[in-house]
């Protein structure tokens, strides 16, 4: 795709297409999982689990931040982007075997009796696809081709529903057709889209070593950056596990999955931003984007977070049963804090994109602190809901070193990110207008159409 093309494109466009395709893929994910507790009954189902979070596990550890480092390498073309991409698979062979070594190990520290050896190797030839589509999403981000980082999205999780049904509900199966199903849906999505890269780039392992070096290294920090924030998501329900009781931490875990499904949007918005950003040269013009989609994140997440807190205490017993009306007042309590962190995620992504994730960590280690040393004083005296505060307390520190980051190294202003100007209303207008005249012609050409009889 040459520059005019590339600029013509709309973002607007782009971000669309990304929320679609994860909605999409939610939704797919959220029928495979019934499909399978069905299907499986509650034994097999917890056998299946237990397994796949080894191996998600393992994941997270040897995934190395690669796909990010692969969207700012050939977004800025530091090395040529077929070396880059070379690169990216060489190290993709060595984060494989590594993937299986820890997960066999950990099967055989665990020692899960209901865990069969064909279960097992289905499961470790997972792992190498899993990265492998977790790594090409990256390499198309960095290269603008949002579809195809898009189709990585749905084509798995639309493929392993389909095969679920198959192998689980016809075939009869059970966990290791489940697995086999995973295994089939990472396969297919991985061959096509590498297919489509090898059309475009010629792909040599290994790849020179100075390349390898420099995609790994910044890799490494931005896995360290993720890994840290999993640390904040996660570090509140590491502690009301050890401080309450399981039911406490079951209401306050569906509050927490609940609120942050108000990520979704500026979820999106943050992929499509870090490839434009990695791709941009024009820090001015990068700015002005970046804050016109902070501002529109904000103004989403606070319509959403006010229609959640008015409807949660109908939406929970409805889905989830009455028994957790108990997390409706996690949900009300930790809004705040969601809301807040959308500022640190869209900025994030900004500078992530030009290849600075090492500034995340000034923001978050002190965050991290900081939860854990709140909760061990709330949790004891409030449960749950101090628990959320904390949280709330931890991401509005994150976020106020960030933007304070953010500020100088963009040499902007508080006012230029959060206050809108003209340009904002004239483009809101022009949005506006363009999208009333599209309408229109669509229904001229309706109009036009021959009627049948």
């Amino acid at each position: 795709m040459d520059n005019m093309q590339r600029n013509k494109r709309s973002l607007a466009r782009d971000i669309a297409g990304v929320f679609s395709g994860n909605i999409a893929a939610m939704g797919a994910v959220l029928l495979t999982n019934i499909v399978l507790s069905r299907g499986l009954g509650p034994t097999n189902y917890g056998i299946l689990t237990s397994l796949l979070a080894v191996l998600m596990v393992s994941v997270s550890i040897v995934q190395l931040g690669i796909n990010r480092s692969a969207v700012f390498h050939l977004g800025q073309q530091i090395i040529p982007r077929h070396t880059t991409i070379s690169s990216v698979y060489t190290i993709w062979g060595i984060t494989s075997l590594a993937g299986i070594l820890i997960s066999t190990i950990s099967v055989l520290i665990i020692r899960n009796p209901n865990f069969t050896a064909l279960m097992v190797t289905c499961a470790m030839l997972v792992i190498p696809f899993i990265l492998g589509n977790l790594y090409n999403s990256g390499i198309f981000l960095g290269l603008e081709e949002i579809r195809y980082s898009n189709m990585l999205h749905y084509l798995p999780a639309y493929l392993t529903l389909f095969l679920s049904l198959l192998f689980v509900w016809v075939f009869k199966l059970g966990v290791t057709g489940a697995i086999t199903a995973a295994l089939i849906s990472s396969v297919v999505a991985f061959v096509v889209t590498t297919r489509h890269l090898k059309r475009e780039f010629e792909i040599k392992v290994p790849a020179p070593r100075n390349a390898t070096w420099s995609v790994g290294k910044l890799g490494i920090v931005y896995a360290m950056s993720h890994m840290l924030l999993q640390l904040n998501y996660k570090a509140d329900v590491l502690m009301l596990q050890k401080m309450r009781s399981a039911a406490e931490v079951g209401f306050y875990s569906i509050g927490v999955s609940i609120t942050e499904q108000l990520w979704l949007i500026p979820f999106t918005i943050g992929l499509v931003l870090m490839s434009r950003t990695a791709n941009d040269t024009d820090n001015s013009g990068a700015a002005q984007r970046t804050a016109l989609l902070l501002r529109i994140g904000i103004i989403l997440g606070i319509i959403g977070s006010i229609a959640l807190w008015v409807v949660a205490p109908l939406l929970v017993p409805v889905i989830f049963g009455k028994p957790y009306l108990a997390s409706v007042p996690i949900i009300q309590s930790i809004l705040p804090g969601i809301v807040i962190f959308i500022i640190f995620r869209l900025l994030e992504s900004h500078l992530a994109g030009k290849g600075k994730p090492y500034l995340a960590l000034w923001a978050l280690i002190p965050s991290l602190i900081l939860n854990i040393g709140l909760n061990l004083w709330l949790i004891p005296r409030y449960g749950a809901i101090g628990s959320a505060w904390a949280t709330n307390i931890s991401y509005a520190s994150a976020t106020i070193v960030y933007v304070a980051i953010y500020l100088r190294t963009m040499n902007t202003t508080l006012w230029e990110l959060f206050v809108p100007d003209r340009q904002d209303i004239e483009k809101a207008k022009r949005l506006w207008s363009e999208r009333k005249k599209k309408k229109n012609n669509n229904e001229i050409q309706e109009y036009d159409q021959p009627q049948g009889l």
